[in-house]
């Protein structure tokens, strides 16, 4: 299987192996797969550090672990295997438009947004994704990090 933790299509399905309700997880899919996929990426990157990728024009954004793989709502996708490739072919982009930014860009979000993706970081599908091992103890705020530089 080229992919670790990671829905390949839109079968939600296949979530419940994780202890997942494929109806909770098919919802998330499209806030955060479509639409909120920015801040999705962008609360995973405070909870990790791990740097941000996106598709030419905002199409999609997702988060670099260490080892290589992109991680977002779907799941985990691994380069190796040919996950970056499907992760861009699912938005009708190819491996090469994925480009690294500067997280700021995806971390200015109104707290709500937090709340959102820190909501669904606790359902089974979230901790399959992204372990609560795998987390900081506390987020970065750049927010809190600009208003101390100032003074």
């Amino acid at each position: 299987m080229p992919h670790e933790r990671c829905l390949p299509s839109n079968d939600t399905a296949a979530a419940a192996h994780y202890g997942a309700d494929p109806r909770e997880v098919e919802r998330h899919l499209e806030e955060f797969g479509h639409g909120g996929c920015r801040q999705f990426a962008g609360r995973l990157h405070e909870w990790t550090g791990w740097e941000v990728f996106k598709l030419p024009a905002g199409d999609h954004y997702a988060v670099l672990r260490p080892d290589g793989a992109l991680v977002d709502v779907y799941g985990v996708f691994q380069a190796r295997d040919g996950g970056w490739a499907h992760m861009a072919a699912r938005y009708g982009r190819t491996e090469e438009d994925w480009e690294k930014i500067d997280p700021m860009q995806a971390c200015f979000m109104e707290e709500q947004d937090r709340r959102k993706v820190d909501a669904f970081l606790k359902t089974a599908w979230g901790q399959a994704i992204l372990p609560s091992a795998a987390r900081r103890a506390y987020p970065i705020y750049y927010a809190e990090l600009d208003m101390g530089a100032e003074r």
